[in-house]
């Protein structure tokens, strides 16, 4: 019998300024084969990023002071629209990060292009970008946080790590963290291996079936 289906507590969205982020950077990036809940991040490639600044349209792409103070009303505006609720978002110059809980409403993906959209938008209507800018890289990272301990970090993190402030305090997040997923993954070992245990004695006592034999 199959569990019911949980949808995570929020979504952990990051996306990068065009260009400040080409596959195969040493800063970590993802792709399509990449991006996966549970896939890492693609491993540094120099060459990789080298082809792929040829095939730019235009300068890589990075927000100032004053894009970002119009880009933070923006997220808010989409989730009070859409009736989501932004738990932490931080608007930097080259990237965006935003926790949201948006999750039995629309996917991560559109959660994130909705965002991107209002932002760019609100930049034009402020005559700070042109018509059909390159503002964002194609896509992003779309993390599903599925426990109460990934949803304190992420918030950290996103409050508080991009600035510098309470590194030591996150760190510690990090590691309680770490800690709280070992020791789920040893519960389930434990009572992976006490329901094996218990099947393999229950056969020995009842005795196994054995196959039938195919005539030939």
């Amino acid at each position: 019998m199959s569990r019911a289906y949980s949808p995570p507590l929020a979504y952990f969205l990051t996306w990068a300024c065009y260009g400040q982020r080409l596959h195969g950077d040493d800063r970590g990036s993802v792709d399509r084969e990449h991006n996966l809940r549970g896939t890492a991040y693609l491993p540094p490639d120099a060459r990789r990023v080298e082809a792929e600044r040829k095939l730019m349209r235009s300068a890589p792409f990075a927000l100032t002071s004053e894009m970002c103070r119009i880009a933070d009303p923006a997220l808010y505006a989409v989730a009070d629209k859409e009736g989501w609720k932004i738990l932490a978002a931080n608007v930097r110059s080259t990237h965006v990060h935003v926790v949201v809980d948006c999750r039995s409403k629309v996917s991560p993906e559109d959660a994130m292009a909705a965002f991107k959209s209002m932002v760019t938008k609100d930049l034009g209507l402020a005559g700070l970008v042109g018509e059909d800018p390159d503002v964002w890289a194609e896509h992003g990272s779309t993390r599903w946080i599925n426990h109460a301990a990934g949803l304190y970090g992420a918030i950290a993190y996103v409050n508080d790590w991009q600035s510098g402030k309470k590194k030591e305090w996150l760190e510690e997040q990090r590691r309680m963290t770490r800690q709280f997923l070992e020791e789920k993954r040893a519960e389930r070992k434990r009572a992976e291996d006490e329901a094996k245990a218990k099947r393999r004695a229950a056969e020995g006592r009842h005795g196994t079936p054995q196959k039938e034999k195919k005539e030939g």
